[in-house]
């Protein structure tokens, strides 16, 4: 996904994290927390792909937790997994913010480097470094990004209204 802003800082950059990239930091924190939004049913037999979950909170290894975001079959499909992928990213900031995770973090390291393809400029990372270093200071929060759905050639997508995501976003910044 492209990165609009971090914080009133005009960032825009591209940023791609496979998806055994972020079961491996899953694993890697020793799962999440999570609430699971709908029982889970689906098979694909091509793709060997079985998905069979409970709604309701539970801890999700890597693995499972890919199989939720991969779940596809809501009333509003698109809509709702852009939902269920906000909430798994907040429990996996959630997680990687808590002092136990220090213990893991040159493996997580390894798997972002590795992981992760970026044309992030290292001045667009030192620009930030006063909320990098603040990040233990910060209460997780979740804001729904001002925009609205639209359908644009029988896709959904999200248009960001990026003035006003500044302009609440920055009472974080010092």
């Amino acid at each position: 996904f492209a990165l609009e802003q971090t914080g009133g800082s005009y960032i825009r950059n591209d940023f791609a994290e496979p998806a055994d990239c972020a079961a491996a930091i899953i694993d890697q924190l020793g799962g999440l927390s999570f609430k699971v939004p709908c029982d889970m049913e689906y098979e694909d037999p091509v793709e060997g792909l079985t998905i069979s979950l409970k709604a309701g909170s539970q801890w999700l290894s890597g693995e499972t937790a890919m199989q939720v975001l991969r779940y596809a079959d809501y009333e509003n499909r698109d809509i709702s997994r852009l939902a269920v992928l906000r909430e798994m990213a907040i429990s996996m900031m959630t997680s990687i913010n808590k002092i136990t995770t220090l213990a893991h973090a040159p493996d997580l390291y390894k798997s972002l480097k590795n992981g992760i393809s970026t044309n992030l400029r290292l001045a667009d990372f030192t620009d930030n470094l006063d909320l990098i270093f603040r990040i233990g200071d910060f209460e997780v929060v979740n804001y729904e990004y001002p925009g609205k759905m639209t359908v644009e050639n029988g896709d959904p997508m999200f248009v960001p209204d990026t003035a006003k995501a500044i302009s609440a976003l920055l009472q974080y910044r010092s």
